[in-house]
């Protein structure tokens, strides 16, 4: 099978970094045709039309050559991906409503490490691409690990901060599921989620402190209800600020963080 969220793999070993590989990306992406010429325009950006043609027929010659092509089909004007991947497994598991068996396909972000800022077209459609991903597998695992027991669901959750550490919505959840039943674990997500903000220049929110060292954490349904906060601040004002915090650190988090979260 194509590994494609994380370190890109197939069979358990390594695939090449190359215009190959791309190609296979994006057709596991779509899970569907793709005309010649829209290939053409990702893959090479504003060439040619006759010369960016050209290029596609070789490379799909010179994919016939790679173990990880197996799958790739193609016609007069369009090319297609039948092979296994686990990209078409995590979203196929999302259409059926098997969240927990998602979580487990996702490996990581889309094509982990690799940036392509000589291709701006590639670089876009993939970092599209791995948000959407990312996000799916965010919702996924809070769904999902409401329904776990409370081993089973912070096992979920800390799998889950690893892979994406500068989430605040794992790490919130983390925490809240971890008060009052492990409290070393806590520390251990929010340490993760810090170490990974500070590698961009960003400071955890400090509130984040305050709910480690909470003896019990008010789930976020009960946040947004009339009854007393435990917080040292307004429950409102704290929502609002976690929402404005959310949305101004997102866009800055490259994709290296998971391995500056693992060290």
């Amino acid at each position: 099978m194509l590994s494609l969220l994380g370190t890109p793999r197939f069979a358990d070993g390594p695939v090449p970094l190359e215009r190959v590989t791309y190609l296979l990306a994006l057709l596991a992406c779509r899970e569907e045709w793709i005309s010649r010429d829209e290939l053409v325009l990702l893959l090479w950006g504003d060439v040619i039309e006759s010369a960016g043609r050209q290029r596609l027929r070789q490379l799909l010659y010179r994919a016939r050559s790679f173990a990880h092509a197996d799958g790739l089909e193609a016609d007069a004007t369009r090319v297609r991906l039948v092979g296994s991947s686990d990209v078409r497994l995590f979203r196929s598991a999302l259409r059926d409503q098997r969240l927990e068996d998602a979580t487990l396909f996702y490996g990581g972000e889309l094509l982990q490490g690799v940036q392509l800022p000589d291709h701006p077209e590639l670089e876009e459609f993939f970092a599209s691409e791995r948000e959407e991903l990312a996000s799916q597998y965010r919702r996924a695992v809070l769904s999902s690990s409401g329904f776990l027991e409370p081993t089973q669901a912070l096992a979920m959750l800390e799998r889950a901060v690893i892979l994406d550490p500068s989430s605040d919505e794992l790490v919130l959840e983390g925490l809240r599921r971890a008060a009052g039943v492990d409290a070393v674990l806590g520390q251990r997500l929010y340490d993760v989620h810090a170490r990974a903000l500070r590698s961009l220049g960003v400071e955890p929110h400090s509130e984040l402190q305050g709910m480690l060292e909470s003896a019990a954490v008010p789930a976020p349904r009960q946040w947004m209800q009339a009854a007393p906060s435990k917080l040292p601040v307004p429950t409102t004002a704290f929502l609002t600020t976690v929402a404005a915090y959310s949305a101004t650190t997102r866009p800055a988090r490259a994709g290296t963080i998971i391995a500056m979260a693992r060290a």
